[in-house]
């Protein structure tokens, strides 16, 4: 099966996942060199890219990477960001299980263009990004909060 790597956008232009956006996220996931991956798209808008990571062997604690999304703040308005999560929880009968989360954050406060143009590749960046068990779309800080995640992964 062909994965996309171009997400039509509004304008026409085509955003595509970055070879090395592509490798971070199959680190994550097979290797799991990583905690979470930030995904931006380029500056030029051409290119879905790593805007920042945590590597596996670094302590982990959900609120700080809370923390670390909600503060991509400039000027007032929010940064939108794809995010690849692995999350690890405790499941039922007090057993650990971990699972590759992908999270829209597409803050109401961020700029109307950005929005749009992350809103319109959402479902591409996903197809590309093959191994995800759960997708989460967070409009603001309050939907970062753990107990979303809690809930999404319940029972799997």
């Amino acid at each position: 099966m062909s994965v996309p790597d171009v997400c039509v956008c509004e304008q026409n232009a085509g955003v595509k996942i970055d070879p090395s956006a592509q490798t971070a996220f199959d680190e994550l996931k097979s290797g799991r060199k990583h905690h979470f991956v930030l995904f931006k798209i380029s500056d030029d808008k051409k290119f879905v890219v790593v805007d920042e990571s945590c590597n596996a062997e670094q302590k982990f604690d959900y609120n700080d990477f809370k923390k670390k999304v909600v503060a991509l703040n400039a000027k007032g308005k929010m940064n939108p960001r794809y995010i690849v999560l692995n999350y690890a929880y405790q499941a039922e009968e007090n057993r650990f299980n971990e699972k590759i989360i992908f999270i829209a954050f597409i803050p109401d406060n961020a700029a109307v263009q950005e929005k749009m143009l992350y809103a319109s590749c959402v479902e591409t960046v996903k197809k590309s990004f093959v191994g995800i068990a759960k997708s989460h779309q967070a409009a603001d800080e309050s939907a970062m909060d753990e107990k979303n995640l809690k809930e999404l992964v319940k029972g799997i």
